[in-house]
């Protein structure tokens, strides 16, 4: 699913930004079944800066 793919140079804040907020859900329940899985991020949000979605451990 190319929705999900992240372009982490697309954002001035240098987080990893998805198009859209399907493609940031997507990735994060593709990370929370991996088992791999370090970091806990919890939600996706709208960024201003870049007009995508990042994924984030703050509730």
């Amino acid at each position: 699913m190319t929705a999900a793919r992240a372009r982490p140079t697309d954002c001035p804040t240098g987080k990893r930004r998805y198009r859209d907020r399907i493609g940031a859900k997507y990735a994060l329940a593709v990370l929370k079944e991996s088992a791999s899985w370090r970091r806990q991020e919890t939600r996706a949000y709208h960024c201003r800066a870049c007009n995508g979605w990042h994924l984030t451990s703050k509730p």
